[in-house]
């Protein structure tokens, strides 16, 4: 049967078939996900101890390894990296969630990663400043960069840009 013909003889059916297709259109089009880029958690923080005046020796003996032992007690630390430099100490821990990824887990590991800093601080020699805790790095931003030219070939770009 010609589709056309049927759609002239059955007006009817054609009206609501149309307007029942633009109806679910606009239904599924405001279901969408709202996020352009899919979500994704970051389980790192960053410990950062200002010591003005000391050595990279004496950060790492006085302020690095009294920040690793608090957070080695924590549990779910994945790996624990440290940079000792002079007058600054900076350790970077990552936590392991398991199965799935979850924010309020991850929320409590975070606070209790604080607090562990807070109770550090008083072992912290008394020149060192006040620890400072990275831990919101929620919010990450892209760039997208397209090469145009004018009167130039896709090839003739890729050959200028190589």
């Amino acid at each position: 049967m010609d589709l056309a013909r049927f759609a002239i003889d059955k007006r009817l059916i054609s009206l609501i078939s149309t307007l029942l297709i633009l109806i679910s259109g606009y239904f599924a089009y405001t279901a969408l996900p709202r996020f352009e880029d899919p979500e994704f958690i970051i389980r790192q923080a960053q410990i950062i101890t200002p010591y003005p005046g000391a050595s990279a020796a004496e950060v790492a003996d006085e302020v690095t390894d009294v920040i690793e032992n608090a957070l080695q007690q924590l549990q779910g630390v994945d790996e624990v990296t440290s940079v000792s430099s002079p007058g600054v100490s900076t350790v970077t821990v990552e936590f392991t969630i398991q199965p799935t990824p979850d924010y309020p887990e991850l929320y409590q590991r975070f606070a209790q990663m604080r607090a562990k800093i807070d109770d550090a601080q008083g072992d912290l020699p008394p020149n060192a400043l006040e620890t400072q805790v990275y831990d919101d790095f929620g919010d990450v931003y892209a760039m997208y960069f397209a090469i145009v030219g004018e009167g130039f070939s896709v090839s003739e770009l890729y050959q200028c840009c190589r």
